[in-house]
């Protein structure tokens, strides 16, 4: 299993400034080895969406001496010097970002300032437009060097601005913004750029290149749902989605065309246009657009298309060079638009909207949208206690709160990433940078028991995640409630989303164990939740599964006449047949739950606290053949204290589906402990001496 780390490396006390991250330096691969780490993200390489010579310039410019003594090295000999001690590195393509920032030029045309100017030298700019114009630093490469032939917009025009040209733009025609990464007291503008322009998915391949020829062990692809996050700030109405939504349009069936568009010549359809002749204005909340539930399944598609693309070409390229190049994206916060981009990743990484300090469902959510692969998560500093935990951190205070948020990562299955100078917005002028000795401590300590942890549960309750109800709830919901601020719906309340998210987190309090099975959108992903793969359950709860296709309805009921239970909560299959529905719940295997005590229906629950644990959580793991691990995490954090005080003499029961005739407990800094294991009916009888934060308790089948 991977131990990622969260490595952008900012400064402390500064602004974090996209996209170029700060140099590297020796001593920091020999930190990411005293703390065990594996996987670096947003870690390297980063500068392109300011330039490729500029990109370039970070994977191989020399550095001069006086940085040499202090061990610097650029990033190629950053990526060398990781790859010599096991260390994978993601280089990151900011996708979104297309960047101009301030600057100054000596009398030979070279940078004497950027972003942070002096007032010195001749005033200019860097970025996109300084590039594709030809008129940046005078040791640049020119623009025809990338491209002979040019880069060239969806009617096949070459453009001359990239940064203008291959923008994501507003329903008036301004440019929308990167806002979230923009520092509002400096000179610089991020464009919000559009993957549906050629032009831009051909320069990100680009960027791809420059990367794994500068030995990156895998890209990164941040913000991963571009172009659809336009959508979240009151566009896209850039020419090239403009065409392209038009060719969309009149690739559908006209019978199927909603009325405003009956009649509709399409040949020279204009959306933006058209929405404009009707008096609607740019900050018309954009699901009160006519046609957005059209223009977002078109934006869906295209966001799939293109990511698909882009990591199939990044895969092509690194065998290309005799390389198996990894790929991920940014999965942020697990939202449904991911479902369709999953198998073109080797692993993801997602950033958290809002952190806790308590949210194993949220943990237990993105694993199961993983669909079997490994799990990368990164705190995010809007909306959560990241800047309170970083002001005590700085006072000695709040070790066991960090220490509980990864071990919750390892308890649930993904890995919560360590941070290294990890972002804080563009507001606070600081990075999080977590105590080296906590780090190297919990690092140790996770590397040690990696054998006791994996992806696959030994849960008995699958939850259902329906995506085309989780996609139809962004489109019409809170998400999608405003133009120029996006709205995320992570910070809406439980009973404002999906019945689901109230339900896991539930679950996930009541100590009930389960899987997320996402539930494909049949008009994006080929359905894959069968009977076959439902039948190792004991339950599959259905929460508010309305748009459940007959298929997958069909493969449910054969679930339940096999003798396992379904339990709806809340509308079910209501665009099925009403003779699929008929006594559904009602028939066999099916049963009614209710969303305020989700649990009540669960007759035969898994695992049996001897005593009431409010602040636990509990997760089983297969080890293989007669092997299984139980994860304990100690929620009880006395704030007074500071500490979370150990738990004594801990009792559980649980079922598995091999017999037990050994048990050991696993708990950092102890050498592992032989327990004691009973029989309670058909459920193993387990007692812990003692738990602090974290503890594993590996069940064998032989003694």
């Amino acid at each position: 299993m991977r131990r990622g780390v969260y490595f952008d490396a900012w400064f402390k006390d500064q602004h974090n400034y996209h996209p170029s991250l700060p140099a590297r330096r020796l001593r920091m691969v020999e930190q990411l080895a005293d703390m065990r780490a594996t996987t670096l993200c947003w870690s390297a390489l980063g500068g392109g969406s300011i330039a490729l010579p500029y990109l370039e310039q970070e994977a191989y410019q020399q550095v001069p001496a006086r940085f040499r003594l202090h061990g610097h090295v650029n990033d190629a000999e950053f990526l060398a010097a990781c790859a010599a001690r096991g260390i994978e590195v993601f280089g990151v393509i900011f996708e979104a970002q297309g960047w101009r920032f301030a600057a100054e030029y000596d009398q030979d045309g070279l940078l004497a300032s950027v972003n942070e100017t002096r007032g010195v030298g001749r005033p200019g700019s860097v970025g996109l437009t300084a590039f594709n114009q030809d008129t940046g630093p005078s040791d640049w490469l020119p623009w025809r060097h990338y491209f002979p032939d040019g880069l060239h917009n969806s009617l096949g025009e070459e453009i001359t601005d990239l940064f203008e040209q291959a923008c994501s733009r507003r329903l008036d025609g301004e440019p929308l913004h990167a806002n979230w990464v923009e520092v509002a007291d400096r000179d610089q503008t991020a464009h919000l750029m559009d993957r549906n322009s050629p032009a831009w998915l051909e320069y990100l391949k680009a960027i791809a290149r420059i990367q794994i020829d500068a030995g990156v062990s895998g890209i990164q692809l941040d913000e991963s749902e571009i172009p659809l996050n336009a959508l979240y700030y009151g566009g896209c109405f850039c020419p090239d989605c403009t065409v392209q939504f038009r060719q969309y349009l009149q690739g559908l069936d006209p019978a199927t065309l909603p009325p405003e568009l009956q009649g509709t010549d399409l040949s020279a359809f204009d959306y933006g246009a058209w929405l404009r002749a009707q008096g609607y204005q740019v900050y018309t909340p954009v699901r009160e657009l006519p046609l957005v539930g059209l223009y977002a399944a078109f934006m869906l598609g295209a966001m799939h298309r293109t990511f698909r693309d882009l990591s199939a070409y990044i895969k092509a390229y690194g065998r290309s060079k005799g390389k198996n190049i990894l790929v991920s994206g940014n999965f942020y916060n697990g939202h449904p638009e991911y479902d369709g981009i999953v198998d073109a990743v080797d692993l993801c990484i997602t950033e958290m909207h809002a952190t806790g300090y308590q949210q194993p469902w949220f943990f237990r959510h993105v694993q199961g949208l993983a669909r079997g692969r490994e799990v990368l998560i990164a705190e995010n500093p809007y909306g959560g206690i990241i800047p309170e935990l970083v002001q005590q951190l700085e006072t000695g205070r709040g070790y066991d709160r960090l220490r509980t948020s990864f071990y919750e990562g390892a308890a649930t299955g993904p890995s919560m990433t360590f941070p290294f100078g990890s972002w804080m917005g563009t507001v606070i002028q600081d990075s999080f940078w977590a105590p080296k000795a906590l780090l190297d401590e919990v690092g140790q300590a996770l590397a040690a028991t990696d054998h006791l942890r994996g992806v696959t549960s030994r849960h008995e309750v699958a939850v259902l995640y329906p995506l085309a109800d989780a996609w139809a709830a962004e489109v019409t919901g809170p998400r999608w409630a405003t133009a120029g601020a996006a709205v995320d719906y992570a910070g809406v309340p439980d009973d404002q989303r999906i019945p689901y998210h109230g339900l896991i987190k539930q679950l996930a309090l009541a100590h009930v164990p389960f899987d997320m099975i996402p539930l494909p959108d049949p008009a994006y992903r080929a359905n894959d939740v069968t009977a076959a793969s439902l039948a190792r359950y004991r339950y599959v709860l259905a929460p508010a599964c309305a748009r459940i296709s007959p298929a997958q309805h069909d493969e449910l009921a054969a679930y339940a006449a096999a003798g396992g239970t379904v339990v709806v909560y809340g509308d079910y299959g209501t665009a099925l047949p009403d003779s699929a529905r008929a006594g559904v719940p009602g028939v066999p295997g099916w049963v009614a739950g209710d969303l305020a005590d989700p649990t009540a229906a669960l007759a035969d629950l898994q695992v049996e606290p001897a005593a009431a644990y409010p602040d636990l959580y509990l997760g089983l793991f297969d080890l293989g053949p007669g092997r299984s691990a139980v994860h304990l995490v100690n929620y009880a954090y006395d704030q007074t204290q500071d500490v979370t005080p150990p738990r004594h003499g801990l009792t559980f029961q649980v079922r598995l589906p091999h017999a037990v005739g050994a048990a050991r407990l696993w708990r950092p800094g102890h050498p592992p402990q032989s327990l004691t294991v009973g029989l309670e009916a058909d459920r193993v009888a387990i007692k812990v001496p003692e738990l602090d934060i974290y503890a594993i308790v590996e069940l064998t089948q032989e003694s």
